[in-house]
């Protein structure tokens, strides 16, 4: 079956807004592992050994969640974290999906009653299988919606960690000693 071009139209920016998506979430993913040194004072080279076994990101997670609650002693920055930990799970999922799911044809008929098919993200083909799927298949504006949700984590995370190494000179200028931080 030849495909309309502008499925495959469709299907090139798709795969274009998949590796976008890929590509922000290695950075999320490089600042919990910041996040995770920072809260257990380490130097580059131990973090490297540390975190060269870890084999999933939902590990890296649980380990950086339980150094931070070790660390933060403040109401305030213990908030802040856990619910940027939450936002990152419950995204963690998606970036899941993307990878895991491939593109399929999705098959729907339009308004008026004509055929019609769109690229998405899944169902994966274990469907094909009998697998039963607990996500719904991610179109062209679904993965600009979650890139645009990805984005607001690497912020999140990012203003952590300015808000941290600010507490931390705040500390140093009085003289004490942070609780949650070194050589950084």
């Amino acid at each position: 079956m030849k495909l309309p071009k502008r499925y495959l139209k469709q299907e090139e920016q798709l795969k274009t807004l998949i590796g976008e998506a890929i590509d922000l979430w290695v950075n999320i993913e490089f600042s919990i592992i910041r996040i995770f040194a920072m809260a257990l004072h380490i130097e580059d080279e131990d973090l490297a050994r540390i975190i060269q076994h870890v084999n999933t990101f939902r590990i890296l997670l649980q380990m950086t969640d339980s150094a931070v609650r070790n660390r933060f002693k403040t109401p305030g920055l213990r908030k802040h974290w856990l619910s940027i930990l939450e936002y990152v799970r419950e995204l963690s999922g998606d970036r899941n999906y993307i990878v895991h799911a491939g593109i399929m044809m999705d098959e729907y008929k339009t308004k008026a009653g004509h055929d019609h098919i769109k690229p998405t993200i899944g169902p994966s083909n274990l469907v094909i299988l009998g697998v039963e799927q607990n996500h719904e298949p991610i179109d062209i504006r679904e993965i600009k919606e979650l890139i645009s949700d990805f984005k607001q984590a690497n912020r999140f995370l990012l203003d952590l960690e300015v808000e941290w190494e600010n507490v931390w000179d705040k500390s140093l200028s009085e003289g004490k000693q942070p609780s949650f931080r070194k050589n950084f």
